[in-house]
């Protein structure tokens, strides 16, 4: 993830990356369907500027849907 400053309407100045473990859920779907899930929060595991900034990150997944498609 990067961080950017922005300005307007001068130009934007950059901020810092933050590089976060890989996030993942696993789905309960049936037929038509899938349950919502929700990830535990994840922390940065490296800034490439010394950690100026502090981040968490998730990932939610709702509303999704499964399609069986036969070849």
């Amino acid at each position: 993830m990067q961080a950017w400053e922005l300005d307007w309407p001068g130009t934007d100045d950059y901020i810092e990356k933050m590089t976060f473990p890989n996030c993942s859920v696993t789905l309960d779907c049936s037929y038509g369907s899938c349950d919502a899930e929700i990830s535990e929060w994840k922390s940065p595991t490296a800034w490439d500027s010394g950690g100026r900034l502090d981040a968490k990150i998730r990932l939610r997944v709702s509303g999704a849907s499964l399609v069986w498609i036969y070849p």
